[in-house]
């Protein structure tokens, strides 16, 4: 059983590159915003509610996969110096090893620049309708105030791979991860 959580910067590819692997795997896609689409309807995004039913939707959808034995891929925007994004992600995985489960970390980055382009793209007002505009602020401030990406430094570096996929499109590097990851 496989769990691979895709994470970088927003609007780096992570949902793309998900689709695409779950076209080519027998994994399962649950990107983050299904979660942040929901409850953006009812309550301010990043308000206490918001961040409390998030975090709890996610855990609770994650475990509920690793006991039913789904191979998942679930996406996020992780502030890497944060320590309660690392006890959450700790968290979620546990729920898959405990299960027997392999857990995977595939960290996506690009320039700022690309990234800009990309919140714009005709695919993202498809599957992310209204969120440009909203995350347009938050990639520039997000940029200044996190740590988006690892620096050679990242956590569990047996279970992890780093891809530019700046040149790259979602499908090549759906392949890389399943190449590297020997998923099925």
């Amino acid at each position: 059983m496989d769990f691979v959580i895709i994470f970088g910067p927003q609007a780096v590819g992570k949902t793309a590159v998900g689709r695409q692997l779950e076209k080519i795997t027998s994994l399962k896609l649950f990107h983050n915003h299904q979660t942040i689409d929901l409850l953006s309807l009812y309550f301010e995004f990043g308000s206490k509610s918001f961040n409390e039913l998030c975090w709890l939707f996610r855990s609770k959808i994650i475990e509920a996969a690793a006991k039913d034995k789904v191979n998942l891929i679930f996406t996020m925007v992780w502030a890497l110096q944060n320590p309660t994004d690392k006890i959450f992600i700790d968290e979620i995985a546990n729920f898959y090893e405990k299960e027997g489960g392999r857990v995977s970390f595939v960290e996506l980055e690009s320039p700022l620049a690309v990234r800009e382009v990309r919140n714009h793209s005709e695919e993202r007002k498809v599957w992310k309708p209204g969120l440009a505009n909203k995350v347009e602020s938050v990639i520039k401030e997000w940029e200044k105030i996190h740590k988006l990406n690892s620096d050679g430094d990242f956590f569990y570096p047996e279970r992890h791979i780093k891809i530019n996929n700046q040149n790259l499109s979602p499908l090549e590097v759906a392949e890389i991860i399943k190449n590297r990851f020997q998923l099925k």
